[in-house]
Protein backbone atom coordinates (compact mmCIF):
# COMPACT_ATOMS: atom_id res chain seq x y z
CA UNK A 1 0.00 0.00 0.00
CA UNK A 2 2.93 2.19 0.88
CA UNK A 3 4.13 1.82 -2.43
CA UNK A 4 1.70 2.70 -4.37
CA UNK A 5 1.60 5.83 -2.48
CA UNK A 6 5.04 6.70 -3.19
CA UNK A 7 4.50 5.87 -7.11
CA UNK A 8 1.74 8.28 -7.00
CA UNK A 9 3.58 11.12 -5.60
CA UNK A 10 6.65 10.70 -7.49
CA UNK A 11 4.09 10.34 -11.06
CA UNK A 12 2.65 13.33 -9.31
CA UNK A 13 5.37 15.47 -9.40
CA UNK A 14 6.55 14.38 -12.76
CA UNK A 15 3.40 14.95 -14.35
CA UNK A 16 3.41 18.85 -12.57
CA UNK A 17 7.27 19.06 -14.13
CA UNK A 18 6.45 18.26 -17.62
CA UNK A 19 4.14 21.09 -17.32
CA UNK A 20 6.43 23.44 -16.16
CA UNK A 21 8.91 22.74 -18.12
CA UNK A 22 6.98 22.94 -21.68
CA UNK A 23 5.62 26.12 -20.79
CA UNK A 24 8.59 27.55 -19.30
CA UNK A 25 11.49 25.77 -20.76
CA UNK A 26 14.25 23.58 -18.31
CA UNK A 27 16.43 26.68 -17.19
CA UNK A 28 13.58 28.84 -16.06
CA UNK A 29 12.05 26.56 -14.26
CA UNK A 30 13.13 26.40 -10.94
CA UNK A 31 12.50 23.25 -7.54
CA UNK A 32 9.94 25.97 -6.11
CA UNK A 33 7.70 26.01 -9.06
CA UNK A 34 7.41 22.70 -9.45
CA UNK A 35 6.58 22.43 -5.19
CA UNK A 36 3.64 25.02 -6.01
CA UNK A 37 2.23 22.86 -8.85
CA UNK A 38 2.34 19.94 -7.30
CA UNK A 39 1.71 21.00 -3.87
CA UNK A 40 4.46 18.84 -2.30
CA UNK A 41 7.21 20.60 0.18
CA UNK A 42 10.79 20.86 -1.28
CA UNK A 43 11.85 18.37 1.20
CA UNK A 44 9.51 15.44 -0.90
CA UNK A 45 10.96 16.65 -4.03
CA UNK A 46 14.05 15.18 -2.46
CA UNK A 47 13.07 12.21 -1.94
CA UNK A 48 12.36 11.01 -5.04
CA UNK A 49 14.88 12.77 -7.12
CA UNK A 50 18.24 14.09 -6.71
CA UNK A 51 17.83 17.51 -8.49
CA UNK A 52 15.82 19.36 -11.45
CA UNK A 53 18.14 17.93 -13.75
CA UNK A 54 17.12 14.43 -12.38
CA UNK A 55 13.34 14.78 -12.57
CA UNK A 56 14.37 16.27 -16.26
CA UNK A 57 16.03 13.17 -16.84
CA UNK A 58 13.41 10.83 -15.60
CA UNK A 59 10.90 12.44 -18.15
CA UNK A 60 13.35 12.40 -21.17
CA UNK A 61 14.01 8.57 -20.36
CA UNK A 62 10.14 7.72 -19.77
CA UNK A 63 9.23 9.78 -22.88
CA UNK A 64 11.56 7.88 -24.97
CA UNK A 65 10.77 4.93 -23.15
CA UNK A 66 7.08 5.25 -24.63
CA UNK A 67 8.44 5.35 -28.14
Amino acid sequence: MRSVKKESRREQILSCAARIFAKKGYHATSISDICKKSDVARGTIYLYFKNKRDIFDTLIKNFTGDI
